[in-house]
C-alpha cells in the first residue's frame, strides 16, 4: 500500500500466486480516494487472502491486528 501521509491511498501493489484475488477491493480503494480508515470498516473475513488486504489498510489507519508495538 502506498498512502500520503494524510491517509489517501495513492496505490497499491501486489505480488504472488493468487493476487488477482485481490486486486478488486484495492482497485476501487484507489478509483475512489479512499483513506485507510474507510476501509477499515469493510468485512475481511478469515482466513481469506482478501484479509491480507484488509489488514494492510488497518495497518495504515494505525488499527492493525497484527503489528507488534
Amino acid at each position: 500500500m502506498v498512502a500520503e501521509r494524510d491517509g489517501r491511498v495513492l496505490g497499491v501493489h501486489l505480488v504472488g500466486p493468487h493476487v488477482s484475488e485481490m486486486i478488486a477491493e484495492s482497485q476501487l480503494i484507489v478509483g475512489w480516494d479512499a483513506e485507510p480508515s474507510d476501509v477499515a470498516h469493510h468485512v475481511h473475513p478469515h482466513p481469506t487472502l482478501s484479509e491480507a488486504v484488509g489488514e494492510a489498510f488497518l495497518t495504515l489507519a494505525g488499527r492493525g491486528l497484527h503489528q507488534q508495538a
